[in-house]
């Protein structure tokens, strides 16, 4: 009956592993400098840790008001798709935080950000420039996310993610900003019941936006 909270851990791993093939094939034995795999200075370590709030809140209204729009005409078929998405995820957060936190965050936080920071954006941004190479690397990242409104979120998120990698040149950063927002986010769903967040956390039927 449990057997598709697995595909969770599998997803991530997948996604992980897909990245660093890629690197691996494009850049290899020069991974570490041209993904930027080195420590930042720690006023931008400050900054990163800073925007993870402010962060996952402007991604989350951004998904918050795509749904809404999105509810005026998509598809039952997709409903019904986001409700399944939203019990996994609601199931998975139940088991051991360390497993969540491993597969939900950690793992994730680093094989997407090796591809799409290290990897994706690197490309589009030395052909389009920072600002419309961002702007795509960004859209790919939510897009990835399939869903229409994490894509949104993701998007987003994506932009954060993409300001903390060019302004610090270390990939560690927006690895480390991936990662916590992942596990706030979890937390957030973990913990609705006692700490419901506005705009945050899941309200039975209807949307509450972020103050």
């Amino acid at each position: 009956q449990d057997f598709d909270l697995f595909l969770v851990p599998l997803g991530t791993l997948t996604t992980l592993a897909l990245a660093l093939l890629v690197t691996q094939i494009m850049f290899s034995g020069q991974v570490r400098r041209v993904l930027g795999w080195r420590n930042a200075a720690w006023q931008q370590w400050m900054g990163t840790l800073l925007i993870v709030v402010p962060l996952a809140v402007l991604a989350s209204e951004a998904g918050n008001c795509a749904a809404e729009c999105m509810s005026l005409f998509e598809s039952p078929w997709l409903d019904r798709h986001r409700a399944s998405n939203s019990e996994l995820y609601g199931r998975f957060v139940q088991e051991s935080w360390w497993m969540v936190f491993l597969a939900g965050c950690l793992v994730p936080g680093i094989g997407e950000e090796v591809y799409c920071r290290g990897f994706l954006s690197r490309g589009l941004v030395a052909r389009h420039g920072w600002l419309a190479g961002s702007l795509w690397a960004s859209f790919f990242f939510g897009a990835m996310h399939l869903d229409p409104v994490q894509a949104c979120s993701a998007f987003v998120l994506g932009l954060g993610l993409q300001y903390v990698f060019l302004t610090t040149g270390s990939l560690l950063a927006p690895i480390t900003l991936h990662t916590l927002n992942n596990a706030a986010a979890f937390a957030a769903l973990r913990y609705q019941h006692l700490f419901p967040v506005p705009g945050l956390t899941v309200r039975d039927d209807y949307i509450v936006h972020t103050p």
